[in-house]
């Protein structure tokens, strides 16, 4: 066994390691709502709510405020968890699904405003799966009208 085989699995696991952070925030760009992942988290919505506790004092800010780190707060959390998956969503369902949602809501609520140019212009920026997502979002708006 010469250097470079030896040295090849060391080399690997930390490509890995350094590369943890850009894939969790790379992941949270691929990922796609479904009208069955809406339904999932509206059949879980008043339930979450009974979860709140009147008067609850704010929580402390945590400072891992990434994705990943979300994920590993309501996993440690038996009560959230419990009631998400009774719903058949986990806490990395529950917080990319907010986080599709922010992405696309804002999208959606200031393309109005923008001119039609950029507007394309930044849509067509986006993953193929934040389409989707701003794309269900319009949809979901349009049926309420």
């Amino acid at each position: 066994m010469n250097k470079f085989t030896r040295l090849l699995p060391a080399a690997f696991a930390c490509a890995l390691l350094l590369s943890a952070p850009a894939r969790a925030a790379e992941d949270a760009a691929h990922f796609q709502l479904s009208p069955a992942m809406m339904d999932k988290l509206k059949s879980a919505e008043a339930d979450m709510k009974a979860l709140q506790k009147p008067n609850e004092t704010e929580p402390e800010v945590d400072p891992d405020q990434s994705i990943d780190g979300a994920i590993r707060k309501i996993d440690q959390d038996v009560q959230t968890t419990a009631v998400l998956a009774k719903h058949g969503l986990s806490g990395r369902d529950l917080v990319m699904s907010a986080h599709a949602l922010l992405h696309a809501g804002t999208f959606v609520s200031n393309e109005k405003g923008m001119d039609q140019k950029k507007s394309a212009a930044l849509y067509q920026s986006y993953t193929r799966e934040q389409q989707a997502n701003i794309d269900l979002i319009r949809n979901m708006l349009a049926g309420r009208k």
